[in-house]
């Protein structure tokens, strides 16, 4: 547990709880009728998952991670960053796989 004021308190989950986040995901994704991409930051999901830091689970980042891969369909790219979800080049990252699927034409359009 991280206590970040008084009116905000960020609970660390478990391993159990990381496989359960993966599945729901992925069953979530899954369902998904337009373009989609799964972009994962291996670097840490949380400003306080930085090594040091109170939220800092790397073994747990995983199985969050196996999880999701695990029950995700084979046809939803999987993209892994080596960045944290802050820096810059994963928002970088984010934002050109964001407008390569806008602008990717849908199945009913022409080139």
């Amino acid at each position: 547990m991280y206590f970040f004021n008084p009116a905000i308190t960020m609970v660390r989950t478990t391993k159990e709880e990381m496989v359960i986040i993966g599945k729901t995901m992925a069953e979530k994704l899954n369902k998904a009728v337009g373009p989609t991409q799964v972009l994962i930051p291996l670097g840490g999901f949380s400003m306080y998952c930085h090594p040091g830091e109170p939220l800092h689970d790397p073994e747990g980042d995983w199985t969050f991670i196996e999880s999701l891969q695990k029950h995700l369909k084979s046809s939803i790219p999987v993209l892994e960053i080596e960045a944290h979800i802050n820096d810059p080049v994963f928002a970088q990252t984010a934002a050109s796989v964001l407008i390569n699927l806008i602008e990717r034409p849908s199945a009913g359009e022409r080139p």
